[in-house]
């Protein structure tokens, strides 16, 4: 389930869990002790883990534990995930999301409304076309350019690049310790791959901007 979260504000409780004994994967672990530097926080865009700005977690019931996100933890729009890792448990992940003030209060908390004003309309009118054309690309980069899409680290849009370039871009040293794998513009070396007499990789460069 994902949680849906409002834009640097304070005061968020979140529910994670269950957290169940390391051993035998049933156990509820109700005794943890979870300190805000064991709640790892991922934002949109990161490239690295954050600790939790304050406050640790507190059991509730059954192994489900609390803990309360404010507006540091809160600040960056988009996907945010929380990693914890403790002693005696297994980890346990969530996801949640951050939404804008306006979104998250038209949509959750009931005490606005979404702003859909058209502020300004220029010398060409607006048509059917033009609209579906804004939004169409709107959509697309939504879809292919979202932190994460593919992994952690890859959008969708980097990661077609990439099989493009293995699946149809040229190709070169396939027979060396080092196999090139060109976009399909051939303007850059999409893939540098080490490779042995086999095949086999032994490291790997990318480039899919």
């Amino acid at each position: 389930m994902t949680i849906f979260l409002k834009q640097s504000t304070a005061s968020q409780e979140v529910a994670i869990g269950p957290f169940v004994d390391s051993t035998d994967g049933v156990t509820a672990e109700t005794g943890l002790t979870i300190a805000n530097t064991d709640i790892k926080v991922w934002k949109a865009g990161a490239t690295t883990l954050a600790n939790k700005n304050s406050g640790g977690g507190t059991h509730i019931s059954g192994g489900i534990y609390s803990a309360v996100l404010d507006a540091t933890d809160t600040d960056t729009l988009g996907s945010l995930k929380l990693f914890v890792a403790v002693s005696g448990a297994l980890a346990c992940t969530l996801e949640c999301v951050v939404l804008s003030a306006n979104v998250y209060d038209s949509l959750i908390g009931g005490g606005d409304t979404l702003d859909v004003q058209v502020t300004g309309i220029g010398a060409d009118a607006i048509t059917a076309a033009s609209i579906a054309t804004d939004a169409g690309t709107e959509i697309a980069t939504a879809v292919l350019d979202t932190a994460a899409g593919i992994e952690t680290n890859r959008t969708v849009r980097q990661g077609l690049r990439l099989m493009l370039a293995a699946l149809a871009g040229k190709a070169s040293g396939m027979a060396t310790t080092t196999a090139v794998f060109r976009d399909t513009n051939d303007t850059k070396d999409r893939i540098s791959a080490t490779v042995d007499a086999d095949g086999n990789r032994s490291a790997v460069t990318l480039d899919a901007s």
